[in-house]
């Protein structure tokens, strides 16, 4: 079976778009490997979209460098090596500076979907806490694809911070959640999907833990899944599993998210309940 890239399927539904992005991924390694992973900086500077490599990749990561040359000459994205410091600081060193706005987004998005009391931050350190259980990506895309028919589901107009859209008509998310367990461990397992944001993620005692999908696909046919505006908002990572031919090695570009489901937006940002609902207004 020849994989392909899910959003390259015409006529594909939404509620399917996981189930086949599953799919293709089972066609290959899913064990990580060092050499085809890295944490990578996008920014639109005048309009271009300019990727930022780390040094050294060319000699040190060959496989991976290949797939990042392949995304960016299909989608118009200019590859930069990075040897100097970016103007982007990674998501872990924002103690007390104000969170980016797919973080913000991503905070209300919990908010949106149910979640009782305030919009929650992100957890500082921002890395999940020790003795909360891990659930890498791909078994959490497995998961999800597995139990999103049976889940329960809620359709919302995205938070303006999640996509930059301000359209009033702009398209809905639909959320999935359902509890399952894993490991021997309970856990809730929710899934967004829309045409610009695609999300999987879980709650581990006094966290939710999100991966934003943001782009990915087959060497010779990826796709973006996000606007540039979303991929360009802070260091992202992007691992590659190899197939049987180089041409079926399949990348995933996702943004990882914990939040702290103890504290709030408005204990960390000095709002009040009514200019929050202000800025969640869309």
């Amino acid at each position: 079976m020849q994989p392909q890239n899910p959003t390259s399927q015409q006529g594909i539904s939404t509620t399917e778009w996981i189930a086949t992005l599953d799919k293709i991924l089972q066609l290959t390694d899913l064990t990580p490997k060092t050499r085809l992973r890295a944490s990578l900086n996008c920014k639109l500077i005048n309009d271009t979209p300019y990727l930022f490599l780390p040094s050294e990749m060319e000699w040190l990561q060959p496989e991976l460098l290949s797939y990042i040359e392949n995304l960016t000459q299909q989608h118009g994205i200019e590859l930069v090596e990075d040897r100097r410091k970016l103007d982007i600081e990674p998501i872990s060193e924002r103690r007390y500076a104000k969170p980016t706005d797919l973080a913000l987004g991503v905070s209300l998005l919990l908010k949106q979907t149910g979640i009782p009391g305030p919009a929650h931050c992100l957890s500082v350190p921002h890395m999940l806490k020790a003795g909360n259980e891990k659930i890498d990506v791909t078994t959490l895309i497995r998961m999800a694809s597995a139990v999103y028919p049976e889940a329960k589901r809620v359709v919302f107009r995205p938070n303006r911070f999640l996509t930059g859209d301000f359209d009033a008509d702009c398209e809905p998310v639909t959320g999935y959640a359902c509890k399952v367990i894993h490991r021997h461990h309970k856990t809730t397992v929710s899934y967004f999907n829309s045409p610009d944001f695609h999300a999987v993620g879980y709650i581990t005692n006094d966290q939710f833990v999100l991966h934003v999908l943001l782009a990915g696909g087959t060497q010779r046919n990826t796709g973006l899944w996000s606007p540039f505006r979303t991929l360009t908002d802070s260091t992202f990572r992007c691992q590659v599993f190899t197939g049987n031919q180089p041409e079926q090695n399949f990348g995933l570009l996702y943004h990882t998210f914990y939040i702290d489901l103890e504290r709030s937006i408005e204990d960390v940002m000095g709002w009040s309940n009514s200019k929050l609902g202000q800025r969640n207004a869309g």
